[in-house]
Protein backbone atom coordinates (compact mmCIF):
# COMPACT_ATOMS: atom_id res chain seq x y z
CA UNK A 1 0.00 0.00 0.00
CA UNK A 2 2.79 2.52 0.43
CA UNK A 3 4.91 1.30 -2.34
CA UNK A 4 7.52 0.04 -0.20
CA UNK A 5 8.84 -3.64 0.20
CA UNK A 6 8.75 -5.23 3.42
CA UNK A 7 10.99 -8.00 3.48
CA UNK A 8 8.57 -9.40 6.42
CA UNK A 9 5.68 -9.36 4.27
CA UNK A 10 7.66 -10.91 1.58
CA UNK A 11 8.22 -13.56 4.37
CA UNK A 12 4.74 -14.25 5.33
CA UNK A 13 3.34 -14.32 1.34
CA UNK A 14 6.35 -17.24 0.74
CA UNK A 15 4.90 -19.06 3.70
CA UNK A 16 1.45 -18.72 2.77
CA UNK A 17 2.68 -19.87 -1.39
CA UNK A 18 4.21 -23.18 0.30
CA UNK A 19 1.28 -23.45 2.51
CA UNK A 20 -1.23 -23.10 -0.42
CA UNK A 21 0.80 -25.96 -2.67
CA UNK A 22 0.93 -28.18 0.12
CA UNK A 23 -2.88 -28.02 0.98
CA UNK A 24 -3.22 -29.31 -2.77
CA UNK A 25 -0.79 -31.81 -2.46
CA UNK A 26 2.11 -30.91 -3.51
CA UNK A 27 3.89 -32.04 -0.54
CA UNK A 28 7.76 -31.51 -2.54
CA UNK A 29 6.80 -28.32 -3.10
CA UNK A 30 10.29 -26.09 -3.62
CA UNK A 31 10.12 -22.33 -3.62
CA UNK A 32 12.98 -20.43 -4.41
CA UNK A 33 13.70 -16.90 -2.63
CA UNK A 34 12.40 -14.45 -4.63
CA UNK A 35 14.37 -12.03 -6.61
CA UNK A 36 13.41 -8.55 -6.36
CA UNK A 37 14.01 -5.99 -9.13
CA UNK A 38 13.77 -2.43 -9.43
CA UNK A 39 12.09 -1.08 -12.29
CA UNK A 40 11.25 2.40 -13.67
CA UNK A 41 7.22 1.80 -12.27
CA UNK A 42 7.66 0.14 -9.28
CA UNK A 43 9.18 -3.02 -7.82
CA UNK A 44 8.99 -6.82 -9.34
CA UNK A 45 9.41 -9.69 -7.67
CA UNK A 46 10.01 -13.01 -9.50
CA UNK A 47 9.70 -16.38 -7.25
CA UNK A 48 10.66 -19.63 -8.81
CA UNK A 49 8.26 -22.52 -7.58
CA UNK A 50 8.83 -26.17 -8.46
CA UNK A 51 5.34 -27.59 -7.43
CA UNK A 52 6.84 -31.58 -8.02
CA UNK A 53 4.17 -34.27 -8.19
CA UNK A 54 0.71 -34.34 -6.72
CA UNK A 55 0.41 -36.46 -3.69
CA UNK A 56 -2.62 -38.48 -2.99
CA UNK A 57 -3.68 -39.99 0.33
CA UNK A 58 -2.87 -43.49 0.64
CA UNK A 59 -3.59 -45.83 3.20
CA UNK A 60 -5.29 -44.14 6.35
CA UNK A 61 -5.21 -46.03 9.63
CA UNK A 62 -6.12 -45.26 13.62
CA UNK A 63 -3.39 -46.75 16.25
CA UNK A 64 -3.22 -46.19 19.68
CA UNK A 65 -6.90 -46.34 22.54
CA UNK A 66 -9.58 -45.97 19.90
CA UNK A 67 -12.01 -48.77 21.96
CA UNK A 68 -14.66 -47.08 23.56
CA UNK A 69 -16.98 -49.23 26.59
CA UNK A 70 -18.05 -51.35 23.06
CA UNK A 71 -15.37 -52.44 21.09
CA UNK A 72 -15.48 -49.49 17.97
CA UNK A 73 -15.59 -50.35 14.60
CA UNK A 74 -13.12 -48.70 12.14
CA UNK A 75 -15.99 -47.65 9.95
CA UNK A 76 -17.17 -45.33 12.60
CA UNK A 77 -13.89 -43.45 12.71
CA UNK A 78 -13.85 -43.18 8.89
CA UNK A 79 -17.40 -41.37 9.08
CA UNK A 80 -15.62 -38.55 11.48
CA UNK A 81 -12.70 -38.06 8.60
CA UNK A 82 -12.17 -36.27 5.40
CA UNK A 83 -9.09 -37.83 4.51
CA UNK A 84 -9.89 -40.59 2.07
CA UNK A 85 -7.53 -43.16 0.32
CA UNK A 86 -7.48 -41.89 -3.01
CA UNK A 87 -8.08 -38.60 -3.08
CA UNK A 88 -6.00 -35.41 -2.95
CA UNK A 89 -3.88 -34.74 -0.37
CA UNK A 90 -4.68 -31.80 1.93
CA UNK A 91 -2.72 -30.77 5.06
CA UNK A 92 -6.30 -28.97 5.73
CA UNK A 93 -8.24 -32.03 5.85
CA UNK A 94 -5.83 -33.30 8.74
CA UNK A 95 -5.91 -30.68 10.59
CA UNK A 96 -10.27 -30.96 10.37
CA UNK A 97 -9.56 -34.40 10.90
CA UNK A 98 -7.66 -34.25 14.20
CA UNK A 99 -10.70 -31.20 15.65
CA UNK A 100 -13.58 -33.99 14.08
CA UNK A 101 -11.93 -37.15 16.34
CA UNK A 102 -11.24 -35.09 19.08
CA UNK A 103 -15.08 -34.01 19.36
CA UNK A 104 -16.00 -37.54 18.51
CA UNK A 105 -14.57 -39.14 21.38
CA UNK A 106 -15.08 -35.96 23.27
CA UNK A 107 -18.81 -36.76 22.72
CA UNK A 108 -18.11 -40.40 24.37
CA UNK A 109 -17.43 -38.63 27.41
CA UNK A 110 -12.96 -38.47 26.69
CA UNK A 111 -13.10 -34.57 27.37
CA UNK A 112 -9.51 -34.96 27.32
CA UNK A 113 -8.57 -37.05 23.99
CA UNK A 114 -5.67 -36.44 22.11
CA UNK A 115 -5.53 -37.10 18.34
CA UNK A 116 -1.88 -36.93 16.49
CA UNK A 117 -1.55 -37.27 12.94
CA UNK A 118 1.33 -39.49 12.01
CA UNK A 119 2.34 -39.16 7.82
CA UNK A 120 4.89 -41.79 5.82
CA UNK A 121 5.55 -39.94 1.80
CA UNK A 122 5.91 -43.05 -0.08
CA UNK A 123 7.49 -41.08 -3.42
CA UNK A 124 7.68 -43.46 -5.76
CA UNK A 125 3.74 -43.80 -5.22
CA UNK A 126 3.09 -40.64 -4.71
CA UNK A 127 0.97 -41.43 -1.68
CA UNK A 128 0.90 -39.92 1.81
CA UNK A 129 -0.18 -42.56 4.16
CA UNK A 130 -1.52 -41.10 7.70
CA UNK A 131 -1.96 -42.99 10.81
CA UNK A 132 -4.03 -41.14 13.54
CA UNK A 133 -2.50 -41.75 16.92
CA UNK A 134 -5.44 -41.66 19.57
CA UNK A 135 -4.91 -41.23 23.21
CA UNK A 136 -8.63 -41.47 24.82
CA UNK A 137 -7.46 -40.42 28.52
CA UNK A 138 -9.83 -41.06 31.16
CA UNK A 139 -13.48 -40.86 30.82
CA UNK A 140 -14.85 -37.42 32.37
CA UNK A 141 -18.06 -37.68 34.62
CA UNK A 142 -19.92 -34.32 36.08
CA UNK A 143 -19.85 -34.89 39.61
CA UNK A 144 -22.42 -31.86 40.59
CA UNK A 145 -24.41 -29.15 38.81
CA UNK A 146 -24.59 -25.61 40.76
CA UNK A 147 -26.88 -23.48 39.50
CA UNK A 148 -26.80 -19.92 40.91
CA UNK A 149 -27.97 -16.54 39.84
CA UNK A 150 -31.49 -18.12 39.12
CA UNK A 151 -34.74 -15.72 39.74
CA UNK A 152 -37.76 -16.70 37.90
CA UNK A 153 -37.43 -20.12 36.94
CA UNK A 154 -37.00 -23.48 38.79
CA UNK A 155 -33.70 -25.05 39.61
CA UNK A 156 -35.56 -28.17 38.42
CA UNK A 157 -36.38 -27.02 35.18
CA UNK A 158 -32.75 -26.02 34.30
CA UNK A 159 -31.21 -29.26 35.58
CA UNK A 160 -34.08 -31.22 33.49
Amino acid sequence: DSGMLKNEILDTDMERIKAFYYDNGYVNVRIDKPEVERKEDGIEVLIRIDEGEQFEFGEIRFVGDTSTEHPMEEAELFEEVESQSGKIFRASFLRKDVESLTDFFGDQGYAFANVEPETTVRPEEKKVDVRFRVDRGKPVKIARIDVTGNNKTRDKVIRR
